[in-house]
């Protein structure tokens, strides 16, 4: 589960980020609608966070593989 977490959160705080940002938009424009322009934001900021993570990501996804491997290894010669 942790690792879950560490993997999620840049993509996560950056989506933070741009939600708090629209919300101050619309707050201070309300002739903004969210779903014209929020949605689309959204979308588009988080594949560029997820396009920008991801070979940052590589070497904590081949560690994640490298312990799973070793844990079915370990299983299959515990019978």
């Amino acid at each position: 589960m942790a690792w879950g977490i560490w993997l999620s959160l840049p993509v996560v705080a950056a989506l933070l980020v741009t939600n708090l940002a629209i919300g101050v938009m619309t707050r201070a424009a309300p002739q903004f609608n969210i779903f014209s322009f929020g949605f689309p934001l959204t979308l588009l900021t988080g594949f560029i966070a997820l396009y920008i993570a991801l070979p940052l990501l590589t070497p904590a996804i081949e560690q994640i593989y490298q312990q799973s491997f070793e844990f079915i290894l370990s299983m299959l010669k515990a019978k």
